[in-house]
């Protein structure tokens, strides 16, 4: 059973977000990407939301703390967990949202475990 109905993938890095959606296509998990957090924002008024968040931190035009921020302003979002993917080392933004992070690079069976993990328990 898949744990989350689709993932939004928001990384300014266009080889890192297809390498993450082939990844998660092949698993069987349906996919949406974003190359900042203002195009991640415009995709979630237009697609359905998704229940996972695989988000950068450092993006141009929007960041990956604003787009939490905003995020968190949406009607549902206690329904959309978030995991940060990034390589910085900057300090993190909180929220109620985040439930994990990977580090870049990531290792695709970190990535297949934390989808298959419950949601949470990361």
């Amino acid at each position: 059973m898949r744990r989350y109905k689709s993932v939004l993938i928001v990384d300014d890095d266009a080889d890192v977000r297809e390498s993450i959606s082939d990844v998660l296509c092949f698993a069987g998990h349906p996919n949406i990407v974003a190359a900042d957090g203002l195009e991640a924002l415009a995709a979630l008024e237009r697609c359905e939301t998704p229940t996972l968040v695989l988000l950068d931190l450092l993006m141009p035009r929007m960041d990956g703390a604003a787009f939490l921020e905003g995020l968190g302003r949406l009607e549902s979002p206690k329904n959309i967990h978030v995991v940060f993917i990034s390589a910085s080392r900057e300090p993190r933004p909180e929220s109620p949202l985040v439930i994990g992070e990977l580090p870049k690079p990531f290792d695709v069976d970190a990535l297949l475990a934390l989808l298959a993990a419950r949601p949470g328990s990361n």
